[in-house]
């Protein structure tokens, strides 16, 4: 990571994934067991802070808890809220923001900042300092001995600057944020109860995209906070949890009715991806002849159609803001002007959001278009 391919994200989430699917198999069924646990988690966690609540809790679990590292960044934050609930070891209350920050570094500032509210017990904070320092050192000793220190500053320190300034958006459904905020404040001020701060904190997470994903994720400790404040009447509603586990399963069966998938073969076995990937790859596979060592692709989904095609990912293939290091955008505009390869892949129209326009711009000023394939806009250096 970070040498070979780019992320934004710290190590922690793709390093324990890699090593468990190293040892049971590199396929989705394994890479969905190590998540499905990550979830059973979140939910025990729950059910250590309030035993009441937890039943309850669980739709809002299984709509928010996908599959990535986000899950794990609200287990950190919910085993916070346990320990300072029970008085844990400082040290531990430490190595557990460590473990967040290690996980996504914004996650690991947001939880860090209510330790401050012992800022009257040096001892107490210097010590969760040396559970979170500990950690910190190991994975820079790491990335020093494996000449990578530099490439992970770049990436997931400094491209975060990028990644904040380009990819601001929002959703009616953010609003719901200062209204829970400002709940949590006045519990926070009425009861001088430091479990609040986490729920507080957490909620930075939101900026900058501000969609639904990202609201679901960053209210999630706020809501079972909220919970266990009034944990009588939400016990009283505990049954009423197996009613909205329908929502999840209905807005699952919704979503992948009339699509048709078919499996990745080449990497991610067992993986199902929409026919129309598939489709479009075998388009590119055709035009091209099987051969793409003169071809560079500039799509939104790079990684997954190099991966459907067989081909190797590396540093350019997530060309998203904020995810190509320091001042990536200009360094991926002057390798495409080293770059000797002849056609160039863009997407006529984009399936996402964040991708870099800047890059897909200068492609579309400074070369040729030959041909408009399926979804594909195909352009061409001139030698």
């Amino acid at each position: 990571m970070y040498r070979d391919f780019n992320m934004v994200i710290s190590p922690l989430y793709p390093a324990i994934n890699g090593l468990f699917m190293s040892l049971l198999g590199n396929n989705f069924i394994v890479f969905s067991i190590i998540n499905t646990i990550y979830v059973l988690l979140v939910l025990f966690f729950i059910y250590k802070i309030s035993r009441k609540i937890y039943l309850f809790s669980i739709p809002f679990v299984l709509l928010t808890c996908l599959p990535n590292y986000n899950t794990l960044c609200i287990l950190f934050a919910l085993i916070l809220i346990y320990l300072e609930k029970e008085k844990k070891n400082d040290y531990l209350i430490g190595l557990i923001i460590a473990l967040a920050f290690l996980t996504k570094i914004n996650a690991g500032v947001l939880l860090a900042i209510p330790t401050l509210y012992y800022f009257k017990d040096i001892k107490k904070i210097l010590k969760r300092f040396a559970g979170f320092l500990i950690p910190n050192l190991i994975v820079i000793i790491i990335f020093l001995l494996t000449n990578n220190l530099k490439n992970y500053i770049s990436y997931v320190f400094l491209g975060i600057f990028d990644f904040a300034k380009n990819n601001l958006i929002f959703e009616y459904m953010a609003l719901i944020v200062p209204v829970i905020l400002i709940y949590l404040i006045y519990l926070f001020i009425k009861e001088k109860n430091v479990i609040y701060l986490y729920g507080i904190f957490f909620l930075g997470l939101i900026y900058p995209i501000m969609n639904q994903l990202h609201v679901m994720i960053a209210i999630l400790p706020a809501l079972v906070l909220i919970f266990n404040r009034h944990e009588s009447i939400i016990y009283r509603l505990r049954y009423t949890a197996f009613l909205f586990m329908l929502f999840p399963v209905v807005g699952l069966i919704v979503s992948t009715n009339g699509v048709k998938f078919g499996n990745d073969d080449n990497i991610f076995k067992y993986r199902r991806i929409e026919e129309k990937y598939i489709e479009r790859s075998n388009v590119l596979k055709d035009y091209f002849k099987g051969d793409f060592s003169n071809v560079t692709f500039v799509l939104y989904d790079n990684y997954l159609y190099k991966l459907l095609l067989g081909l190797k990912i590396d540093k350019y293939d997530i060309i998203l803001y904020g995810n190509m290091g320091y001042k990536g955008t200009e360094k991926m505009i002057e390798h495409l002007k080293n770059d000797k390869h002849k056609y160039y892949i863009l997407d006529t129209t984009i399936e996402g959001a964040q991708f870099n326009n800047k890059i897909s711009s200068y492609i579309r000023s400074n070369y040729k278009i030959e041909t408009i394939l399926n979804t594909f806009y195909i352009y061409k250096k001139e030698a």
